[in-house]
């Protein structure tokens, strides 16, 4: 991944569709959230990583100006 597209919503979902697929993040403009905030949803077949890992993922990558409003976990039977 090229560097500088670290802090975009572009970086952050290529990052988490690497630990697991079908994530997707939406910013606080596409939901009707609060102003800088953004949700992610995941899968939980498909999760390959520890909630640890994918919250140091989140916060090394995620726009500095944007906090993580909500997380939500799908599970499949």
């Amino acid at each position: 991944m090229d560097i500088s597209k670290f802090g975009t919503k572009a970086a952050l979902q290529y990052a988490l569709n690497m630990l697991c697929r079908n994530a997707k993040v939406e910013e606080w403009t596409e939901y009707g959230g609060d102003p800088y905030y953004f949700r992610i949803t995941l899968e939980a077949s498909s999760v390959g990583a520890s909630l640890r890992t994918l919250m140091r993922v989140i916060n090394s990558i995620r726009p500095v100006r944007y906090l993580l409003e909500s997380g939500a976990i799908i599970l499949h039977s």
